[in-house]
């Protein structure tokens, strides 16, 4: 299954790691938690090359790094280019909820792209 970066910015992860504490089937707990480690691993490259960007475009001030107002918009330009790029993970269907599994509303909107119920 593709699945774009953005989910490393918009609430999928925390969502993900609330599921990660559910009881599952095996075999869905299983997808769960192959699909956890690899997005792990993912994250980690997806950061630096986020802080990549920052620092091509910004400045070290305190601690952190800010973005320049003349380099704001091709800084932001790149983020978003890193953000819709997709990646393949081991997840082949979508990971398939029991009926009585307790999560909120948000939650499995978030999730909707990743599981059925």
């Amino acid at each position: 299954m593709e699945i774009e970066n953005g989910i490393f910015e918009d609430g999928r992860i925390p969502a993900l790691n609330e599921l990660i504490l559910k009881p599952l089937p095996v075999k869905e707990a299983y997808k769960v938690a192959k699909l956890a480690k690899e997005l792990r691993e993912k994250e980690e490259v997806y950061r630096e090359a986020k802080t990549a960007i920052f620092r091509k475009y910004g400045k070290e001030k305190n601690g952190k790094i800010e973005i320049m107002k003349k380099n704001q918009e091709k800084a932001l330009e790149e983020i978003n280019e890193l953000i819709a790029v997709k990646e393949e993970y081991s997840l082949k269907d979508k990971i398939k909820l029991p009926e009585d599994i307790e999560l909120s509303a948000q939650q499995i909107i978030l999730l909707e792209d990743l599981v059925e119920i």
